[in-house]
């Protein structure tokens, strides 16, 4: 992975967690791996529990953020959000689960522009 695509991920990560915190959402925790995948950031807002998968993109050459996420990367999420609710089971057991995403693209200025998708499940 080159320099650039790390860096703009991080930053995606860091704005999507901002983001989120100012609809009210608590991060649980962030870049969980299991030995199914990765989930970028878990987040609660009351009884919703969010495995939340970020994209960003700088340019729309190939596509945008959300075109960038197919059904088996959603397939992929679910399964390391299983494992991590069975490992999670009586902690999280109140709460209702949902596959979320964060879509990031960057606009001609520059500016970021963030569209959140609680439930992607039907992506």
């Amino acid at each position: 992975m080159t320099y650039f695509k790390k860096q703009t991920g991080e930053i995606g990560e860091q704005l999507a967690a901002s983001y989120l915190i100012s609809l009210g959402y608590k991060v649980i925790d962030t870049n969980v791996v299991n030995r199914f995948g990765e989930i970028d950031l878990i987040v609660q807002k009351k009884k919703e529990l969010h495995f939340v998968e970020i994209r960003t993109r700088h340019t729309r050459l190939y596509g945008t953020a959300l075109e960038s996420i197919d059904y088996l990367k959603i397939n992929k999420i679910m399964l390391v959000a299983e494992a991590l609710l069975f490992q999670n089971r009586k902690k999280w057991k109140a709460l209702i689960p949902f596959i979320s995403v964060v879509a990031i693209d960057y606009d001609r200025e520059g500016v970021p522009q963030l569209e959140f998708l609680p439930d992607a499940y039907g992506l």
